[in-house]
């Protein structure tokens, strides 16, 4: 993760330590963690907003287009073969 490792992760809580004192320390560790967690949530409602107006605009690629049309255009088949296999049921037991 960004090259750092165990060692200089250390350093920096030392360092963190000796410059804010044992008291700050863990106020300061909440407010960052709420911070980043805030940021991450800041980050998934931009992509989301960014997918939502590509999808309006037809930004994606006619790959994908074709694959949401041949998705959708097999969930109407499934659901005609479905209402025929019902509808066979019906006249068989009429019969």
């Amino acid at each position: 993760m960004f090259g750092i490792g165990l060692p200089e992760i250390l350093i920096v809580l030392l360092v963190a330590l000796v410059v804010v004192g044992p008291a700050k320390l863990p106020e300061i560790a909440k407010s960052l963690g709420r911070g980043l967690n805030e940021l991450k949530k800041v980050m998934s409602g931009a992509e989301e907003s960014m997918k939502q107006a590509m999808y309006d605009e037809d930004i994606y690629s006619p790959s994908v287009r074709k694959d949401e049309a041949f998705k959708e255009e097999n969930t109407k088949n499934e659901e005609k073969t479905e209402a025929k296999d019902l509808n066979r049921e019906g006249n068989e037991k009429k019969s």
